[in-house]
């Protein structure tokens, strides 16, 4: 078995079984270390495609990284033994903030939109 073999299988068998016993140690809800878990997760499969794909795909794949890590971190950076309070329509990364973060997402998948567009009718 190769080396990356045995990372990936490793980062799987974390991912899967460690917040179970992060939640028993006490350091946070199950619920919490999962969605955070799960974020790191998207995390590495994004980051697969980003190495992977060539041309516009690959600004599509670090949007979906950027947006990967920002989930796992926001919910990293709220208080993980309680689900966070949220008010109506805030995301969990605004929460985290204390202002709407979200907002440079938006931006940000504009910009991407705009620039994709324009390279293709630049050919």
């Amino acid at each position: 078995m190769t080396v990356r073999c045995m990372l990936m299988l490793l980062a799987l068998a974390a991912v899967h079984l460690l917040p179970e016993h992060l939640a028993g140690l006490g350091l946070g809800t199950q619920a919490a270390l999962e969605y955070i878990a799960y974020g790191l997760e998207a995390s590495a499969l994004w980051l697969a495609w980003l190495v992977a794909m060539r041309g516009p795909m690959r600004y599509m794949a670090a949007w979906g990284l950027a947006e990967s890590l920002a989930r796992a971190g926001c919910r990293a950076a709220v208080p993980l033994d309680h689900a966070p309070s949220l008010l109506p329509g805030q995301t969990l990364c605004d929460a985290a903030a204390g202002w709407p973060v979200s907002l440079a997402s938006l931006v940000a998948a504009l910009l991407l939109a705009a620039y994709l567009n324009h390279r293709g009718h630049g050919r």
